[in-house]
């Protein structure tokens, strides 16, 4: 079973959210618990972040969905991803987020 699943609603943040989404994932590089899915319901009305997101596939496991139902609602954005989610241990995180501390995963399963 994964351990955790980082769950991220997105959507196109007027064109700046597929690069704050390959911070957030460059940032992930960086944990010292790898053992994680990336699970992103995309409400974007482009196809900029399932690019970002197949740029990022040799990296991560990313589960991508595009979510084309109840546009601009981010709850039920964040449910989509959580919906889809395998891992033990459920972190939301957004696009423009990231870590501070490379152990972040690792207090978070430590608590």
């Amino acid at each position: 079973m994964t351990l955790f699943s980082i769950c991220i609603p997105t959507y196109e943040m007027s064109g700046h959210g597929p690069n704050m989404l390959k911070g957030l994932f460059d940032n992930l590089k960086s944990q010292t618990i790898q053992d994680f899915e990336i699970v992103i319901a995309d409400q974007s009305e482009d196809l900029e972040t399932y690019k970002v997101c197949q740029e990022y596939s040799n990296i991560h496991t990313i589960k991508y969905i595009k979510n084309f139902y109840a546009n601009g609602r981010s709850a039920h954005n964040l449910n989509v991803c959580m919906d889809a989610s395998i891992g033990k241990i459920i972190k939301v995180m957004f696009e423009d987020d990231y870590f501070l501390d490379n152990n972040a995963l690792k207090k978070i399963l430590e608590k």
